[in-house]
């Protein structure tokens, strides 16, 4: 999962606060609060962002390994056995000896 820790930190060492992000450097609200929320972002968004920034990718954004994953409700998974769709599911990868 990647998550924007790294980013709050930035802006934080920055004074750069929400209402500068939508102000000041014309983020939308809805993608400051997808931010908060470690949504996902295109890799042109986060170029952008390097870009007003003067950063690396890697000062940004963080990968953590997540033991759980989510699937939106438009899209479809199949386990093999199972088919998840049209409605979210949150899974909990399992180490199957079968």
């Amino acid at each position: 999962m990647i998550i924007f820790d790294p980013l709050w930190q930035l802006l934080k060492e920055r004074n750069i606060t929400t209402y500068d992000l939508e102000y000041v450097y014309g983020l939308n609200p809805a993608d400051t609060s997808r931010l908060k929320n470690n949504h996902n972002y295109t890799l042109k968004s986060i170029d952008r962002f390097c870009h007003l920034f003067s950063c690396q990718p890697g000062e940004i954004l963080l990968y953590k390994d997540s033991k759980e994953f989510y699937i939106p409700s438009n899209q479809q998974i199949s386990t093999g056995r199972e088919v998840y769709t049209k409605r979210s599911v949150l899974i909990s990868k399992k180490n199957s000896s079968k």
